[in-house]
Order: structure tokens, then sequence, then C-alpha cells
């Protein structure tokens, strides 16, 4: 008879029917769900863990946030972590040897922002760029409001936010609504090793305090694509000083 065994720690999965048990491949760890601020949630149940690989299977994680997928057959993996409500997270090629189990540890999943972007204002000077604009709160209480700026040479950003060549981020502190970034002609250099004069199209989300944990790596950009951030995008450009 197979077992899987999931209790407040896993022990994992193997197969009883013998007097020396096998263990039989499976991956395993726990989830956190972070809300849009800086706290753990009590309850890390409701987090869908996916394997697809040699086989496809999911399972969904309980109050500890503990998961087991097994058996799988070894082989490679990506993981997604999804839950309605939180940025999604994947893990690439997590190889699973046969006879052996593969315990992620502990993941995060990140509540998306509870405010929006509502307006973006970009004023260029001759050495300097000033990007302002205004958030609007839905509720809740918020540790920041992080608006997070990618930036790109074509307007592609706009409509995919893992096409950028950098970004940077700006935080402000309740009840303000307003935010403001101050990038000056060295910073622009910095940030996106481009000359004077060279056009500039800029993407501009909201974005919860512990965003940077959220997301994945897109496979024909290499950057990083984060997914805890908030649906109001506004889009505009500017010319390097």
């Amino acid at each position: 008879m197979a077992l899987c065994i999931s209790m407040g720690m896993i022990v994992g999965c193997h197969d009883s029917s013998t007097e020396n048990p096998v263990v039989r491949p499976c991956i395993k760890g726990f989830v956190v769900p972070y809300s849009d601020g800086v706290t753990p949630l009590t309850d890390s149940s409701g987090v869908t863990i996916s394997a697809d690989g040699i086989v496809r299977d999911s399972v969904v994680t309980d109050r500890g946030g503990h998961f087991t997928l097994s058996p799988l057959p070894p082989g490679a993996y990506t993981v997604t972590f999804s839950k309605p409500g939180f940025g999604l997270k994947k893990v690439f090629n997590v190889r699973v040897p046969a006879d052996q189990q593969v315990n992620l540890g502990r993941t995060i999943v990140v509540h998306k922002p509870g405010f929006e972007l509502t307006s973006l204002s970009i004023s260029p000077a001759d050495t300097e760029v000033w990007i302002t604009g205004e958030l609007s709160y839905t509720g809740g209480t918020y540790f920041g409001a992080t608006v997070a700026f990618f930036m790109d040479t074509t307007d592609r950003v706009y409509q995919d936010l893992s096409h950028y060549v950098s970004y940077t981020t700006t935080l402000v502190q309740p009840p303000s609504t307003s935010y403001a970034l101050h990038l000056t002609r060295t910073d622009l250099e910095i940030l996106l090793s481009l000359s004077s004069g060279t056009q500039v199209y800029l993407s501009a989300v909201t974005a919860s305090a512990l965003f940077a944990f959220s997301g994945y790596q897109d496979t024909s950009t290499h950057n990083w694509v984060y997914t805890a951030i908030g649906d109001s995008l506004k889009g505009s450009s500017f010319t390097v000083p």
C-alpha cells in the first residue's frame, strides 16, 4: 500500500508494503502567504502547487501551508504556486531523482497590492527627470505603498513588463497618496547605460512591499517577471537629458 504522509511536518512518500520501505520520488515543502505589506498570514491554506514535467500533478496546501506532490516519475519539473489575489510564483527545472525526495523548503507567495495608480506625470529638465503621480487606496493597512517603474528603449514595455532594460521603485507612506521619483542624468546612465538624447519608455505599476519575492524569470528576456503588482499600469516616455 502506498502512503503519502502530510502532517504538521511532512515526512514524505514511501511504499510500506515491504519491510524496508522504499522512498518514492516526490516534491514537498511549505508555503507562507504574505499580505501586501510585510505580514505573513496565519492561514496558509488554499495555495495550489502544480508540477508540470514527465507528468502533471497538483495539490492544495493545508492551513499550515504544507504540501507533497507524489509519487512523481523521475525527471525535471516546473513547479507553480498560485492563489487567487496573489502573485504567481514559479520554480523551473526542479529535478526529481529516482527514489529521492526533493524538499523545496519555504516558498513565499505575496498578495497583490490593495491600492491603484491613478496618474503619472513626467517632467524632464536639462539634467534631471521628475516622475510624479497619485495613488488611491482600496482599504487595508499598509507598511508602505510601493510604485515600480520599468524602463525600456521600446514601447513594448507598455504591454509586456518582462521587456525592460532596468527598473526602480519609490515608497509612499500612507496616508499620503502622492509619489515622486527624482532621476538625475547620472542615475539614468547607471540604470540604463544610455546616452543623452535617447528616448526612454516607462511603465509605472503599484507593487506589494515584498513584490521582489513573487514571480519567475522570463525564458526569452531573462528578466525577472514580477507578479505581485497591480493592474493599473500607466505609461509615458521621456528623453535622457
